[in-house]
């Protein structure tokens, strides 16, 4: 059973030194959310089907990183172990459309993507990782389960380890800077990080709510996560999995 949902990719892994950013390829946004076969894979709360900790505020935060971006970084991080319900859009480089919807109240979430007319749905209830399918009418579902296609980029925590690499190397491989954008009518914060190459292609862009909550992303080769409804409340049925 195949589920458009969380693959984690050990180059994304915002592990200390030289690793996540150099493996991966400038602007590729690599998962980092959960799967079924991956006890201890952080969960956007930071936590795993098996509980380990994910990252944590100030966790992985480079001491050379420009003081206003390090404050997006620690919102950001402060933002994942908090309830709410957000929706978004995504666009993949090659320009596929999708929709995504966030319900988490940690350590349990729920995570739905609607691509053209596939559905797909994970929901960690507290214990086991559920993956869905909407077929013939109805949720399928499992727990084994696994996505090659690389969609799992729209997981709000999947955005946050891919930076948390670039941040590993901020001052080396990439120049650090903050910006703002508008997002849903409001100003938003941001971080910006620009690979210190010859004619570097366009900046891999970090933008929080003043909560934390991720408002944007953007990479390099024009992959973008743009919220587009929030709310600080979760209702219980996206806590659990379809009957």
């Amino acid at each position: 059973m195949s589920i458009v949902v969380a693959f984690a990719t050990a180059a994304c892994t915002g592990k200390s030194g030289s690793g996540g950013a150099q493996e991966n390829p400038p602007g590729t946004l690599a998962s980092g959310a959960p799967t079924s076969s991956a006890p201890g894979t952080s969960g956007p709360a930071g936590k795993g089907s098996s509980g380990a900790s994910g990252p944590s505020s100030g966790s992985s935060i480079n001491k050379s990183l420009p003081v206003a971006a390090g404050r997006v970084m620690d919102r950001a991080h402060a933002a994942q172990a908090a309830t709410y319900t957000a929706t978004y859009r995504v666009r993949q480089p090659d320009g596929t459309k999708a929709t995504s919807r966030l319900a988490q109240r940690p350590p349990k979430f729920g995570f739905e993507i609607v691509q053209g007319r596939q559905r797909k749905l994970i929901v960690f209830d507290g214990k086991v990782m559920h993956g869905c399918l909407w077929s013939g009418g109805r949720w399928r579902c499992a727990t084994e389960f696994e996505d090659p296609t690389g969609i799992s980029s729209a997981f709000p925590t999947a955005v946050m380890q891919y930076i948390d690499s670039l941040v590993q190397v901020a001052g080396h491989e990439f120049k650090v800077g903050t910006t703002r954008r508008t997002v849903m009518g409001a100003q938003v914060d941001c971080a910006t990080f620009t690979a210190t190459m010859e004619n570097p292609p366009p900046a891999q862009v970090l933008c929080v709510r003043k909560d934390g909550v991720l408002a944007s992303a953007s990479t390099s080769d024009r992959q973008v996560v743009e919220l587009t409804g929030f709310k600080p409340s979760v209702a219980a049925g996206d806590l659990v999995p379809p009957a």
